[in-house]
């Protein structure tokens, strides 16, 4: 982060979120995208690559985390992780500051700036309908059972995608043989 802030239990969402501990002025750049220092990117196979590699647990927080970049998606390493989603008191995001058409991504999300000013002890959000997610991520949501109540994600009736294979129990007892022999035969060079 680039101001001062603590982390401590969201006001509104489940879980930890972001305070600053400063006031910080409309257009001050808050949150700052460093990829390899503080963030890493990957494409669909990179993904698919990371959910394959790592326990279930694991893979469900980091497709909680990743938001999307046009066909990439984006995972935060440090603090930037605990921004919470608001859409309609997100004081956060992307330069510049006019209200969004979230039907026309800008695909160019990199850091997050104050959209107007922000109090100290205030928690910050972002709203996540702006972020350009790939279809793919969506389908993820879908079978990792991850909670996607904020995105504007298109209903999937009838679905005959790829990941219709795939069944992911909503538990954390999973049989993780299970769960990597649907990926080796749904992705058996990822």
């Amino acid at each position: 982060m680039q101001v001062s802030f603590e982390l401590k239990k969201s006001e509104v969402a489940d879980g930890l979120g972001i305070f600053v501990l400063e006031d910080v002025k409309k257009g001050q750049l808050v949150w700052k995208n460093t990829p390899g220092v503080n963030s890493e990117t990957y494409d669909e196979k990179g993904t698919i690559l990371y959910l394959k590699t790592h326990h279930i647990d694991d893979s469900r927080r980091f497709l909680e985390v990743v938001y999307g970049d046009g066909d990439d998606v984006v995972f935060a390493l440090d603090e930037g992780a605990y921004v919470n989603h608001s859409s309609r008191n997100y004081n956060i995001g992307e330069y510049p500051f006019e209200e969004k058409d979230i039907s026309k991504p800008t695909h160019s999300h990199i850091h997050s700036y104050a959209i107007r000013d922000i109090s100290a002890g205030e928690e910050v959000f972002e709203n996540y309908d702006f972020y350009d997610h790939p279809d793919y991520l969506l389908e993820l949501y879908e079978r990792f059972n991850t909670p996607t109540s904020y995105y504007k994600c298109p209903p999937r009736r009838n679905s005959t995608n790829k990941w219709d294979a795939m069944e992911f129990p909503g538990t954390d007892s999973v049989d993780e043989k299970r769960v990597m022999g649907v990926f080796n035969k749904i992705f058996p060079s990822a």
